[in-house]
């Protein structure tokens, strides 16, 4: 990721030409911008860390994380490049990456589109659901800890779950979808699919991992998933409004907090 940075500031920085005109000052925004990106995955591990957790390691995908952010009309790139005129450097702060990771070129959050996957989503009517995904992972990653592999068998993860008191046709669905956002991985890359046999045995991704242990506490991502998340109680559901201020923001995310908060009391 480095080198490819640093081959682009090359670029930026006219020491490798480009032969076209008209070109030189939009080159000088971008400079700036890169410089800042490499300043802040120098300087601070927040974003680096975000990269390698959501990309799994895949050099192609960081890249392409990197390509969204940049072109991202989420990131006001006027006052990076303002900024680092002036003072010479600028640290990205993550909530500011990972906003432009979450939608991309969209206005709002897209689960077809994201590399960011919604774990609050369900399949069926029932409040607890919401928590299924992120127990499953769970699960999975702690009973993957006593193997080489990290793989455990199907099997047990689903008595596990069937024990908190979800039922088969509901995890059927939660391993489908993890399965599909690379949230678990299935021995041989099988895809789960629900009523079908399911693969013998699974192991959680660093992308999930990445979801339960660090996306899931910030606002960032809770502010964007949760105008995709089906919201059972009608009270509440009529508060997730299409929201622009920052007041309005924290207001929503807040009676979707006491919402959650009710449905893991049941």
């Amino acid at each position: 990721m480095q080198r490819r940075l640093a081959f682009a500031l090359k670029i930026t920085s006219g020491e490798i030409p480009i032969q076209r005109t008209g070109l030189s000052l939009e080159l000088k925004k971008l400079d700036a911008v890169i410089r800042a990106l490499v300043q802040t995955l120098d300087n601070k591990p927040h974003v680096g860390e975000l990269l390698d957790n959501l990309s799994g390691g895949n050099v192609r995908l960081a890249l392409d994380l990197v390509k969204g952010f940049l072109g991202s009309g989420h990131v006001d790139t006027a006052k990076i490049i303002d900024i680092f005129g002036k003072q010479g450097s600028y640290e990205i702060p993550r909530h500011e990456f990972l906003r432009a990771v979450i939608y991309g070129d969209a206005q709002y959050y897209d689960p077809a589109q994201s590399t960011v996957a919604n774990v609050f989503d369900i399949s069926y009517p029932d409040q607890r659901e919401h928590f299924l995904v992120p127990l499953m992972v769970g699960t999975v990653a702690l009973l993957g800890k006593k193997e080489a592999d990290g793989f455990v068998p199907t099997q047990q993860v689903y008595d596990k779950l069937q024990s908190m008191g979800y039922g088969p046709d509901q995890i059927d669905m939660a391993l489908s979808r993890g399965c599909q956002r690379k949230l678990v991985e299935a021995t041989a890359r099988r895809i789960s699919k629900p009523g079908q046999e399911v693969p013998p045995s699974i192991r959680a991704t660093p992308i999930e991992l990445y979801h339960n242990e660090a996306l899931v506490s910030q606002f960032s991502y809770v502010d964007a998933v949760v105008i995709d998340t089906p919201i059972l109680d009608p009270k509440v559901r009529s508060m997730v409004v299409n929201a622009h201020s920052i007041q309005e923001r924290l207001e929503r995310f807040d009676a979707f907090h006491v919402y959650l908060s009710a449905s893991w009391e049941k």
